[in-house]
């Protein structure tokens, strides 16, 4: 799964990009993890239909963890899951 983002950290705008099995630097937090799975489907159907994702992630320290994330826009579901794995770490 590729992916860009806009990341802002201490008032400055970077752009990252993420590439399959890439580990991605969150901010000044120290946090690195890659995205190990990736699953999402729709919950119903219809154009205004939510849809969830679901991530595994890797952390550097080879700990994995696993977060779902629901949302109308599947871009915005699979970040949701992305935080709620790591909030789960």
């Amino acid at each position: 799964m590729n992916w860009n983002c806009l990341r802002v950290c201490s008032g400055a705008k970077r752009a990252v990009r993420h590439e399959p099995g890439a580990v991605l630097p969150l901010g000044q937090a120290g946090v690195h993890f890659e995205i190990a799975n990736y699953s999402e489907h729709a919950l119903s159907s219809g154009e205004e239909a939510a849809a969830i994702a679901y991530i595994q992630i890797k952390l550097g320290d080879g700990k994995t963890c696993w977060g779902a994330g629901v949302d109308t826009n599947i871009e915005l579901a699979s970040v949701r899951a992305v935080l709620s794995a790591l909030n789960r770490s």
